[in-house]
């Protein structure tokens, strides 16, 4: 028998020489529905026009991202929320900043303590004891 590398394209196109892929499918599908995280939507009525909304807790190491966006008009409403979402940052922004040049860092203060404190003033010398006086 010929080896798959030497059969021509139409053969390798028709039902029996498919076979195994097909039965390699329907064993990774069956596979996917035992999946044990596979969630089943939970059963709705037929009449019922609700709809279910989850929220998901965020995750504060992950960076604010707009979801939607509308460019040249298309959807007005979604451009005016994105403007006053990006105002709204960029002044939360330079609050941050200003805030962080009025404060002091670690380096200053240690410098103005020694400053006022005295402390590196008799640096590495022990101080020294009175001799008593004997009379």
């Amino acid at each position: 028998m010929l080896s798959k590398k030497n059969l021509s394209q139409k053969t390798l196109a028709m039902k029996f020489m498919q076979r195994k892929s097909t039965e390699s499918r329907k064993k990774k599908s069956e596979r996917d529905i035992l999946d044990p995280w596979h969630v089943e939507a939970p059963a709705l009525k037929k009449d019922d026009s609700s709809f279910i909304c989850e929220i998901d807790v965020p995750d504060p190491s992950l960076p604010n991202t707009f979801g939607r966006r509308s460019f040249g008009g298309f959807n007005k409403y979604i451009e005016d929320e994105y403007r006053i979402s990006l105002k709204r940052i960029k002044c939360q922004y330079i609050e941050d900043t200003v805030a962080q040049e009025d404060e002091i860092t670690s380096t200053e203060m240690t410098s103005r303590m020694i400053k006022y404190t005295g402390l590196r003033k008799k640096q590495g010398h022990a101080p020294k004891r009175q001799k008593k006086m004997w009379r």
